[in-house]
């Protein structure tokens, strides 16, 4: 009789999605991955193996729905035999409020925190991660499952570059400080450049360019600053985050203009960023299209580059010597328009792409940059879900 091989389950719950990636736990060898897509709207559900890709119509009117539909396609394409195999469940959250930064097993008290702190600094991504949650305690309420923060990267972070220049009672009786997210996909892209280069003090800086944007300087291979700080609204203009403002624009529309402050804080999560600026679309490939016949589009995309810019400037400055520039996350992988953008913007160093290399299809990265340049450029697809497999394999081994 063939021997059952423990797998562990890794979540990735977004408002009309739930992205998934099953691993061995003996190795972590990458058994398949998947996504429930269009949740609450035409559903679609995507499974991929080694060598097979499985699609299949379905409605999916909620993540419980979704959920159900996935543990039956599962057994019935082979993925798993039986429910007890899957040893345990890795969930990422962006912030699960300033008690647990690192992962940590779920109960009633890390819920309790996600309710009252995340749903205020991540209203976006709370909800679908609480139905994802609560529908895998439904179906599979024997099995361990762990919550993955963003922040867990982060917690290297040295007070100097930690601290906001507020009250000092104010940071501490309230927990104000810079948390940082995109954790999970730094923690990737830093691990896989210390084997790139070679060596485990490594000083780069990456470049998470996506709906959601941050930039991290990594100094001696840790986090040592990123862009995003108490909240994911910070740092880079974003899809439809205004990133950083000066503050005194909220005082203004609220005690001047009359402003609802829940109006306010929605205007600069929603409909700020790209889509705010351009008045058509949070997605740069539609910007890209528009960028010729419509100066709203254009000026949107340069206006983007040139804060990526400001801040990639600053890092550099920060790791002193360093060993390499990433680009990671849907528009670093994907945009050679906007990596050359930023590149030929940055004037604190030489730094000069390889055309062809920008340009080029790859599956894991690319070296973009030419031999002038004074810094080595890369560009590297990140996999935040194994980095998740990874810490849950380290926390269920370190209770059993």
């Amino acid at each position: 009789m063939k021997e059952k091989i423990k797998k562990i389950l890794v979540i990735n719950a977004g408002s009309s999605s739930l992205k998934w990636a099953l691993y061995a736990d003996k190795d972590l060898e990458l058994l398949g991955t998947g996504i429930c897509e269009r949740i609450a709207l035409d559903g679609n559900l995507i499974l991929k193996d080694k060598n097979n890709k499985y699609e299949h119509k379905e409605d999916l009117p909620t993540h419980l729905v979704a959920i159900e539909k996935l543990l039956k396609y599962w057994k019935e394409h082979n993925f798993i035999s039986e429910l007890d195999e899957i040893e345990a469940i890795g969930f990422r959250i962006p912030y699960a409020g300033f008690k647990f930064l690192s992962p940590v097993f779920y109960s009633p008290e890390v819920r309790d925190s996600i309710v009252t702190y995340a749903e205020k600094f991540i209203p976006l991504h709370t909800p679908p991660f609480l139905a994802a949650l609560d529908g895998f305690i439904e179906y599979l309420p024997n099995v361990p499952k762990i919550v993955t923060p963003d922040t867990a990267f982060h917690t290297d972070i040295p007070k100097l570059n930690k601290q906001f220049s507020i009250s000092k009672d104010w940071a501490t009786k309230y927990n104000i400080e810079k948390f940082g997210y995109h954790g999970l996909s730094h923690d990737y892209i830093t691990s896989r450049m210390k084997q790139i280069l070679g060596k485990k003090k490594i000083n780069i800086v990456v470049a998470h360019l996506g709906s959601g944007s941050s930039l991290c300087a990594i100094k001696e291979g840790k986090s040592f600053d990123i862009s995003v700080g108490f909240s994911s609204t910070d740092g880079l203009m974003m899809g439809t985050r205004s990133g950083a403002i000066d503050p005194g624009i909220v005082d203004y529309l609220i005690r001047i203009e009359h402003k609802d402050p829940q109006e306010v804080f929605d205007m600069l999560v929603k409909n700020s960023g790209l889509l705010g600026v351009s008045g058509i679309s949070s997605d740069i490939r539609d910007l890209h299209k528009l960028s010729n016949e419509n100066e709203d589009a254009k000026f949107a995309i340069e206006l983007y580059a040139q804060r990526v810019v400001d801040y990639m400037a600053m890092y550099l400055n920060k790791v002193h010597y360093p060993d390499a520039i990433v680009f990671t996350a849907g528009m670093g992988e994907n945009d050679s328009v906007l990596r050359k953008m930023i590149i030929d913007k940055v004037k604190s160093y030489k730094l000069c792409l390889d055309e062809e290399s920008n340009l080029a299809n790859y599956d894991d990265y690319m070296l973009i940059s030419s031999k002038e340049s004074e810094i080595p450029i890369y560009k590297m697809r990140t996999n935040e879900e194994i980095v998740i497999a990874k810490y849950v394999k380290e926390l269920v081994n370190s209770h059993n």
